[in-house]
């Protein structure tokens, strides 16, 4: 299967980045954030944090379970992202763990 025929489902975890990835390029120098950026980061994992709560609140409430499962899917989405920024923020301000 030549590579613009490969599945989006086949990707190897050799190619995904993880959190843990960049808040190691963050400690070894690799990445050298602003505080500003640091900042940033922390603002948009933090609403990226709380829109996933409240889209997990609305799933218990929605009529249609298609519409459950998507804002499940969603908020999955939102907690990834959440997890990036938290991380990377938390790398650049020094405070990892």
């Amino acid at each position: 299967m030549s590579e613009s025929n490969a599945s989006a489902t086949r990707i190897t975890p050799g190619n995904a980045l993880r959190p843990e990835d960049i808040a190691l390029e963050v400690r070894t120098g690799l990445a050298k954030p602003t505080e500003d950026v640091a900042e940033y980061a922390l603002r948009l994992g933090d609403d990226a944090l709380i829109l996933a709560q409240r889209l997990g609140h609305w799933i218990s409430r929605g009529p249609e379970l298609e519409e459950d499962v998507a804002l499940g899917n969603i908020a999955l989405d939102q907690l990834g992202h959440a997890r990036s920024f938290l991380t990377y923020a938390g790398g650049a301000l020094g405070q990892d763990g």
